[in-house]
């Protein structure tokens, strides 16, 4: 919504939740039939003004509205990227509504925190095919399937079910005061009982007339609160969690992108380009070499033919008899297939590499929980856990984890953590028993949930059709079926260590992995065996 930029406006965040029954009665909603940029009776813009602003004058504009002009701030909220990612707000199988979603920055965030579906809700068609246009570059093809954006009046607009979440941020701000009530009773209709709203109180300490217009959290709980909401939780929002510009102080903020939710990328090329550079920093110089080699040896025979030909004719001005000059040939020819090989060789071993560092950043980018609520990527567990996933029926999910108990100590010592995967039907062997992307809290075809002494013992899979899909690929790479189970242990550095039928070899990676903790701890993490 319209910030204007510099200002120094300070925030304040609220967390409400719906009550498990009726909100409120009927008696006290008030309904709305204005449009959500038109400003109510006694408002001191016209409706004309009002409403054709956003469109002709941000979004609609020749060129559209650049990212940083403005209100757009570039990236998601600092401080609701905190929220997801220290797990205080756990969004995970929810469905969340962001009205004014602008390019769609929150909604990315969301995605990334396990979200079933993030919806946003604009009221300018522009806006609308901007942040479509933008999410589709920043999305990988498994979250566009779970982001939306819709082009609707927040007052009139209805969904096809009601939400569990909700985050409003600078969008109560831009409604004029008259509208407020209205906005309550539209949060409480577009929420289930007891659904949670994130409110990003913003600004406060304003005096200037809006939009946005000024703001305290007193009015957030005047209105919300008799709409049948519940205050969770109240907090001042420091500094270094406000967008830039718009906290209390001017001192420079933290970027958003080094939160570590926001700092995940879809895989792609270019990054596993970088990684297998790291991993052969010399392959791209042996191959400049030996195809330098090569380009040598060609030349050499090209230029040897004329001599070999004229010393064959016997002709008068041979500069070298045949014998010298089919030895030259040898050589040439020699060097040509050592440097050819060689360089040939490195080509199909780089081609291996990014295959498989393809495959484990599409892996790295699969959805886990954590016993605390806390919901990650696989690959933001890099440097902190061995991971090994389990895949099979729940049956022989379960075997699995039973077999691990006599050895649970020593691996929770070597930072091992499991994710059981039990997607396979006990009943063909072969299709998938969870096709939805929603992972129940508990009690995952028949497995218990991680309690909090599983911390780091034991992940909850999130959208496990993802993982699936991942698994079943490797699958048919390998010729092999996931009816009798498949298991994938990783190293620390996230490549992996070893995959098979069945179940883990618990005892003897018990006895192979190192501890990283202790006095040894971390001298021994490269140390995991060698990559397959």
């Amino acid at each position: 919504m319209p910030v204007g930029p510099g200002r120094l406006f300070a925030n304040s965040l609220l967390r409400l939740r719906t009550a498990t029954s009726l909100r409120a009665p009927a008696s006290s909603r008030r309904t709305t039939t204005r449009s959500a940029m038109e400003p109510a009776v006694g408002a001191s813009a016209s409706s004309a003004d009002y409403s054709s602003r956003w469109e002709d004058e941000f979004w609609g504009k020749p060129g559209g509205l650049k990212p940083g002009e403005a209100f757009d701030a570039q990236a998601p909220s600092p401080a609701l990227t905190h929220l997801l990612s220290s797990g205080a707000v756990d969004v995970a199988r929810r469905r969340v509504l962001v009205p004014g979603c602008g390019r769609g920055y929150d909604l990315i965030a969301f995605l990334r925190s396990g979200v079933t579906e993030a919806v946003g809700l604009e009221l300018s068609t522009s806006a609308q095919q901007q942040a479509e246009a933008y999410l589709q570059q920043q999305l990988t093809a498994e979250e566009k399937a779970h982001a939306k954006v819709v082009a609707g009046d927040f007052f009139k607009w209805q969904s096809e079910a009601p939400f569990e979440g909700g985050y409003d941020y600078t969008f109560f701000c831009a409604l004029h005061p008259t509208m407020r009530q209205d906005w309550a009773a539209a949060w409480a209709r577009h929420l289930k009982p007891d659904a949670l709203l994130v409110c990003l109180a913003f600004p406060l300490n304003h005096t200037q007339e809006g939009p946005p217009w000024p703001v305290t959290v007193d009015d957030y709980k005047k209105l919300l609160l008799p709409q049948g909401f519940e205050l969770v939780s109240e907090e001042p929002v420091p500094p270094e969690r406000s967008h830039q510009g718009r906290g209390e102080e001017s001192k420079q903020k933290r970027s958003a992108a080094t939160d570590p939710m926001n700092a995940y990328r879809p895989p792609s090329r270019e990054g596993a380009s970088l990684r297998a550079e790291a991993e052969a920093p010399f392959r791209s110089l042996r191959i400049f070499l030996f195809g330098a080699g090569t380009a040598s040896a060609v030349l050499a025979t090209l230029f040897g033919l004329p001599n070999l030909i004229a010393a064959l004719a016997g002709a008068p001005g041979a500069i070298k008899t045949a014998t010298e000059a089919l030895q030259d040939l040898a050589i040439n020819l020699g060097g040509l297939s050592v440097c050819g090989y060689l360089v040939l060789r490195d080509l199909k071993a780089g081609e291996k590499q990014m295959a498989r560092l393809l495959r484990e950043d599409e892996l790295g980018a699969c959805q886990l929980e954590l016993a605390n609520r806390r919901v990650l990527r696989l690959a933001q567990l890099r440097s902190f856990a061995r991971v090994v996933l389990i895949a099979g029926t729940p049956q022989q999910v379960a075997q699995s984890l039973a077999s691990a108990e006599p050895f649970k100590q020593q691996l929770e010592a070597a930072g091992v953590l499991v994710v059981p995967l039990p997607f396979v039907s006990s009943s063909d062997g072969g299709d998938s028993s969870i096709s939805s992307d929603e992972t129940p809290a508990g009690g995952l075809n028949g497995l218990d949930p991680p309690g909090p002494e599983d911390l780091r013992w034991r992940a909850t899979a999130i959208r496990l059709d993802d993982w699936r899909r991942w698994f079943e690929q490797q699958a048919d790479l390998a010729g092999k079926s996931l009816s009798d189970g498949l298991y994938i242990s990783l190293r620390l550095d996230g490549r992996v260590r070893g995959s098979g039928k069945g179940s883990p070899p618990w005892a003897v990676m018990a006895a192979q992995l190192p501890p990283t903790e202790g006095f040894f701890g971390g001298f021994f993490d490269g140390m995991d065996g060698r990559v397959n």
